[in-house]
């Protein structure tokens, strides 16, 4: 993956320099960090503290659903790699409302950023 400061290397997970034979059509504009950390928000208004990796394990209580979450959004930050595969949010146990709030923020503002409205859709299952 083209960064700003290099190549992203995703199995190595490494920073390679931009060389010649390397072409890249679309880059993404953040600088990668081998050092980055889970940033926490604090609000002053209610004391609350939000951050990323929390929010996506409230997400469900099976960690395997969390850690799936997690790979639907690698999915979507490399959409050339061939997945073969589709995502479909459904449950049977609970209707809480948290797929659609994580496919409305994180994940809709990244699929629909990256793939387009053409390359992204979503339905309620009443509807379909």
């Amino acid at each position: 993956m083209a960064v700003n400061n290099g190549i992203f290397d995703y199995d190595a997970k490494t920073l390679l320099p931009f060389l010649p034979y390397y072409v890249f059509l679309s880059k993404y504009r953040v600088n990668y960090n081998a050092r980055a950390k889970n940033v926490v928000i604090h609000n002053d208004s209610d004391n609350t503290d939000w951050d990323i990796e929390s929010w996506m394990s409230d997400l469900s209580d099976d960690p395997e659903i969390t850690e799936l979450l997690w790979e639907i959004l690698g999915a979507v930050i490399r959409p050339l790699n061939p997945w073969d595969k589709s995502t479909w949010f459904y449950s049977e146990q609970s209707n809480n409302g948290n797929s659609f709030i994580f496919i409305e923020t994180i994940a809709g503002s990244l699929i629909k950023g990256k793939l387009g409205r053409r390359g992204s859709g979503c339905r309620r299952t009443q509807i379909l």
